[in-house]
């Protein structure tokens, strides 16, 4: 009977090795590690690791390799097999995938485990023999005011990101008052706590002029009022999403020197907290609330607002009153120097509402997109850029409507639009025109159905749109007559919309071969009767051209008709 060869204890087995090792009897040693793993189906990995060094000083790196991968995939979270492996992949010269098997050990090692800040150290001395040769830290070779100077043309998120750089650069960074006087959080994609946004404040002294915020940024109710509270200097405010109404007139209150305050669509105001914050914050020279809600209260206006030059009052989709709720005579008596005014999208509620804009003598800009009113109301001359599209209640034909539009003497209009009015005559229209003949900049009157295709000819002929740049037409009975018309007469035109028209590829060449033709874009969107050669010609004079039709039948069953 064959004798039983005697068990060899690993431990044992191991230490032998390690004792081989260090007489540099490394082919001994190997054996030894070899009995060791060998014996067990899951080896210990300080064993792997014995003889993966072993390996290294035979020279038999490919080896010591595969020892190192094998410790890898038996231990994630040891970071043994990460050291080990990435100090080979270094030896043979790859030290590329050296830096990905550090980078993949930091996401798996533990927090807590103490070797963790090793692999970081190999992690980060790797990364620095991988850049190129020529990479320098910036505030290393820069003077310190240059250096300053082109920070300050970095975004707020990209100076908050660069504060994780180094140590070096964070106390740089902070170090800056002027790069945090604009605290922009309107890129924030989760809740940023109130410790961040008073670190913000303390690395601008409390020197915060500009602030933008939106929901995560507003995680905590007391945020703003934080702001306001320390940052005297503060004069922008921009509220995107995610405040309270109450919350915002708290804060702003205590802002003393804001002159901008624009609430976004995002954030829905009630029509009294608009009235609270134009009274109390007296300094506002600015002001947009871009989703006011009406519950049919009455709007009141108190407290001085005179310094107010530029007002946004958008409504939301709850306006129990509609327009009349907005209470104008009273509001257009505190606003006697307005220069802008946009009240868009407010509904009719009663035929007997009649804004009177004429008595805002310095009023430069009106848009009243969507406000439904019964007549034509009275403007004043001072009026540069008015936008009435889909005021489509509107009655032209009312005496009140005809003597409004006579004694409009819009003199310094450069920019006009009247989209969608559908009740709108070529005689009101020329009427309208007729004081600032040839200054328009800006012309809309896409979807009038009452301007036929020879009235359009006739304003072109008669040089009401001579120095016009950008023309939108779309949606009218525009034909090649009308852009023959246009190639010949607007030598300033750049951007023109004949979208929905009954325009053909004659047309579309004539303008584009037309003598004087400066046209950089066209939209010929749903023209049926342009081909697409029209297109590609004029986009080989390098026009950019929207051409496209809409899918009818998009959710339609296709049929194959043979």
């Amino acid at each position: 009977m064959a004798a039983v060869g005697k068990q060899v204890c690993p431990r044992e087995a191991q230490q032998r090795g390690q004792e081989l090792y260090r007489q540099h009897d490394y082919k001994a040693a190997i054996e030894a590690f070899n009995e060791v793993i060998g014996q067990q189906r899951y080896p210990p990995i300080s064993a792997l690791d014995n003889r993966a060094a072993t390996y290294t000083k035979l020279g038999d790196l490919q080896a010591a390799l595969c020892d190192g991968k094998q410790m890898i995939h038996a231990a994630k979270t040891d970071v043994t097999g990460y050291l080990r492996t990435g100090k080979i992949l270094q030896l043979l010269g790859k030290e590329d995938v050296a830096l990905g098997i550090y980078k993949y050990g930091l996401r798996n090692v533990q927090s807590d485990d103490p070797n963790k800040k090793l692999l970081r150290g190999m992690f980060d001395k790797s990364a620095k023999r991988c850049s190129p040769l020529k990479a320098l830290d910036p505030l290393l070779v820069l003077p310190v005011e240059l250096a300053e100077m082109v920070a300050k043309y970095l975004s707020f998120k990209n100076i908050v990101h660069l504060l994780g750089v180094s140590k070096h650069w964070k106390q740089f960074l902070t170090s800056i008052p002027d790069l945090w006087i604009n605290l922009d959080l309107s890129g924030a994609s989760r809740p940023v706590w109130s410790k961040a946004v008073q670190a913000c404040v303390s690395r601008s002294r409390g020197r915060i002029t500009r602030a933008t915020l939106n929901k995560h940024a507003l995680f905590r109710s007391d945020v703003l009022k934080h702001i306001t509270k320390h940052c005297k200097n503060l004069q922008y405010l921009e509220i995107q999403s995610g405040l309270e109404n109450r919350s915002l007139v708290e804060a702003a209150v205590l802002a003393a020197n804001l002159t901008t305050l624009v609430v976004s669509f995002g954030c829905e105001t009630t029509l009294d907290a608009v009235g609270r914050l134009l009274a109390k914050c007296g300094k506002l020279e600015r002001a947009e609330f871009r989703n006011v809600f009406s519950s049919g209260v009455l709007a009141t206006w108190d407290g001085d607002m005179s310094k107010l030059r530029s007002l946004t009052m958008n409504a939301g989709t709850t306006q129990t009153l509609g327009l009349t709720a907005l209470n104008l005579d009273e509001l257009f008596q505190k606003i006697p120097r307005i220069h802008e005014l946009t009240l868009r999208g407010w509904k009719a509620h009663s035929a007997w509402t009649r804004p009177d804009f004429s008595i805002l003598t310095e009023l430069q800009k009106l848009d009243i997109a969507g406000f439904q009113i019964p007549v034509f109301p009275s403007l004043p001359s001072s009026l540069q850029d008015l936008n009435m599209s889909n005021c489509y209640n509107i009655a032209f034909s009312a005496a009140e409507s005809q003597s409004n539009l006579l004694g409009a003497s819009l003199s310094n209009l450069t920019s006009f639009s009247m989209q969608s009015l559908s009740k709108m005559s070529s005689a009101d229209l020329e009427t309208l025109l007729e004081p600032s003949r040839g200054k328009l900049l800006k012309f809309d009157i896409s979807g009038c159905l009452l301007i036929e295709n020879s009235d359009i000819a006739l304003l072109i002929q008669l040089g009401y749109l001579h120095n016009v740049v950008e023309l939108r037409l779309r949606s009218t009975s525009v034909n090649d007559n009308v852009a023959e018309a246009i190639a010949k007469n607007m030598f300033h035109l750049k951007v023109l919309d004949l979208g929905l028209t009954k325009v053909t590829g004659v047309g579309v060449k004539s303008l584009v071969m037309g003598a004087h033709t400066k046209l950089d874009v066209l939209g010929l969107l749903n023209c049926m009767t342009v081909s697409i050669d029209a297109v590609d010609f004029a986009r080989s004079k390098g026009i950019s051209v929207a051409y496209g039709f809409k899918d009818n039948l998009k959710y339609s069953k296709k049929v194959r008709l043979s």
